[in-house]
């Protein structure tokens, strides 16, 4: 089970709905081929990580497709510069 990488997206978005800032998340999903995509988001963060929350289940397997699994994330906090 994935459950760090979601305490990790649900703190992230716990911070976000409380007024901090998170200026970046990038996300590692492993996909069926066995290869990695990154993703870098800095826009409209506070969806994305609500999103992720309910396309992925508590293993961190996308709900639509179980053979995509994120692998890690990272989340900036703070103001861009």
């Amino acid at each position: 089970m994935n459950n760090a990488i979601r305490e990790k997206i649900e703190y992230a978005l716990a911070k976000v709905e409380s007024g901090d800032k998170v200026h970046t998340l990038v996300t590692a999903v492993m996909l069926p081929t066995g290869a990695f995509e990154v993703a870098v988001n800095t826009d409209k963060l506070h969806d994305k990580l609500k999103y992720i929350l309910s396309a992925y289940d508590n293993d961190m397997r996308l709900k639509a497709n179980d053979k995509i699994a994120m692998f890690d994330a990272m989340i900036l906090f703070g103001e861009r510069e």
